[in-house]
Formats: structure tokens, sequence, C-alpha cells
């Protein structure tokens, strides 16, 4: 079975989190695409915090757009949706080459995916309560309470 999509999430472009011992995302980020590049793999999608709001400067997407644009040079796509960390009027990721998934419907294989950009708690159940009959499964960047591991960073219940 080909694989149909190369997943990512909490890259923190221009912020990362040295103090946890990790600093080592664009590395990692590169070792993504060059594999989504080498395995000509439909899309590459950010599930959210690529860039961290709180931490970088208006230049920081600049270098990781240069990156995923290779992707798309090489027949690809890129797809995305806003975490918590990098959610903003306007997308970080903003660019005519990029699908912004949010409330979209792509194709993978024989199943349809939205995405949905983080949201708080009552917008995000409004949201649910109203998707497309046609969508098998979304692509989300929530904390939810029985997947966590630490008390207190959810935002929502699968219940």
């Amino acid at each position: 079975m080909k694989t149909l999509a190369y997943l990512f999430a909490d890259h923190h472009a221009g912020g990362g989190y040295p103090l946890r011992g990790i600093e080592d995302s664009e590395f990692s980020l590169k070792q993504i695409i060059d594999k989504a590049i080498d395995d000509k793999v439909p899309w590459l999608i950010s599930l959210g915090d690529t860039v961290d709001a709180a931490k970088s400067h208006a230049d920081a997407p600049i270098p990781l757009r240069n990156e995923l644009r290779k992707v798309v040079d090489a027949g690809g796509q890129v797809g995305f949706i806003d975490g918590n960390h990098d959610k903003r009027r306007v997308p970080w990721l903003l660019d005519p080459l990029f699908y912004h998934l949010d409330c979209s419907v792509i194709e993978l294989g024989d199943h349809r995916w939205m995405g949905l950009d983080y949201r708080n708690r009552e917008e995000l159940l409004e949201e649910l309560s109203d998707l497309p009959n046609h969508v098998h499964g979304l692509f989300m960047h929530q904390g939810w309470g029985e997947l966590m591991r630490f008390e207190g960073t959810s935002q929502c219940s699968l219940r």
C-alpha cells in the first residue's frame, strides 16, 4: 500500500524548546521533507504549532516556507492547520503554494479528511456537531483529555 501523506506537528520554528532539551526541530523537519521528496509522497501536512507565535518574529516562517516549497517543487502538496501556539488572523504558513486545510476536505486514497485549526472548546464542539457526512477523518491540533498524560493540558474530551 502506498503512503499517501506524511504528517508532522509541533515544529515551533523560531522558538523551539531548548529548556526541555528539544532544539533540533530544524534538523528533524529537514529529514521529514527529504523523506517525503524521496518517497514521492503526495502530501506533507503540518498538524499545527509549526511556528510559535509567542517566541517567533515575523521572519521566522520564511526559511520554513522555503524548505516546504521543495516538496511542491518535487511534485508534492503541502497542507497545514494552525495549532494553539501558531494560531493568528493570518496563518504563518499562508503561501499560494500551500493548502490551509481549515474546514477543507482532501482525499487520501478512498477516504476524505477535513482539517480543523485549533479552536477553543465551545467553537470546536459547535464545529464537530455540524461535520459533513462525507468526511471520514479529521486533522486537528487539540489536547484530548483521555489521551493526554499531563493533567490540565486537555482542551476537549472524547465523551
